[in-house]
């Protein structure tokens, strides 16, 4: 006879595709049992006895939330059953279903006790969050076919570490540069197409390439395009132009400018954050209007994720 427990982990509201990392090699520490499947010998249901023993203490994602799931013997023989978390008992097939829901989700995983978990950063940016912000973006826009939250969120998958702390202020301070950078998810590529941008000496310039602004954080600089390819994949010496082409490979350029140089300062206010993006062009009551149009844009998602904005919003 064996016990199954699906057994909730300290894990708070900040679950989310960074949850793998977070919780790889810690130890694991039970709160209220979900799920408590008892098989024997004389049931038809002891397939799940085998199953618990090659599943113990493997993770599964259920319903946004994290679970740890583990075997234990000895005790009566009890008939199957399902209590959730107010106690109610369910039907021996409905806890079988939870089961094999767990099982097939940890399958989807690359490593075995990894965890998958959609919570969090995409909850936030929901599919009528992410669409809000295009349709506020004229028709003809050529960033509206371009930019999208499926790109956004696979994009995302390399980037665990984003929005694992104080997540809904960066998911906030996030989209209100990339909403000012692109006029709301508008352009791909910059106006001034004139300049190659090839500004940093340290890095060589590719002849009849340009390095201005693209994608959704406006990637600019021959140093910035070859870092970023080098980081996530792409030539950015020679084909700069993959970040317009390349739509994930576009939200990857900006999520790893975002981690490489924005996400140690976010807990010193959004104004940092500025001064990180483009502080020679705007702080220090430079364009007062693009710093308050940025503010703006912060303040509305924090008020909409129902998060304080914080102090220092300027800079």
């Amino acid at each position: 006879m064996t016990q199954l427990y699906l057994s909730r982990l300290p894990c708070d509201d900040q679950c989310a595709l960074r949850c793998k990392p977070r919780l790889w090699g810690q130890p694991f520490r039970e709160s209220t049992v979900l799920l408590n499947v008892v098989a024997s010998s004389r049931m038809k249901f002891k397939l799940v006895s085998d199953i618990t023993l090659i599943i113990a203490t493997s993770l599964v994602c259920l319903q946004g939330k994290i679970y740890l799931i583990r075997n234990q013997h000895g005790g009566r023989e009890k008939e199957i059953g399902f209590e959730n978390d107010h106690g109610q008992n369910i039907s021996p097939k409905m806890a079988l279903l939870n089961v094999f829901l767990g099982l097939f989700l940890l399958a989807l995983t690359n490593i075995p006790g990894n965890v998958v978990c959609q919570n969090s950063v995409t909850d936030l940016v929901t599919p009528e969050f992410f669409d809000g912000i295009k349709n506020q973006a004229p028709a003809t826009c050529e960033g509206k076919g371009f930019y999208t939250r499926d790109a956004f969120i696979t994009a995302l998958n390399s980037y665990p570490e984003f929005g694992r702390t104080d997540t809904k202020r960066e998911v906030a301070a996030f989209f209100a540069h990339v909403t000012h950078e692109t006029t709301d998810f508008c352009y791909i590529e910059e106006k001034n197409k004139a300049d190659p941008h090839c500004t940093s000496p340290q890095y060589p310039c590719a002849n009849g390439k340009f390095y201005y602004g693209r994608g959704p954080i406006q990637l600019t600089g021959n140093g910035n395009y070859i870092e970023a390819g080098r980081a996530i994949g792409f030539d950015g010496l020679n084909s700069p132009e993959t970040v317009a082409r390349d739509r994930v490979i576009s939200f990857k350029t900006a999520l790893w400018f975002w981690m490489t140089y924005v996400h140690s300062v976010l807990n010193q206010g959004f104004g940092e954050t500025i001064r990180k993006i483009n502080g020679p062009a705007e702080c220090g009551g430079r364009n007062r209007d693009q710093v308050l149009d940025r503010v703006r844009r912060y303040t509305d998602y924090c008020k909409r994720f129902g998060v304080d904005p914080g102090p220092r919003l300027e800079c």
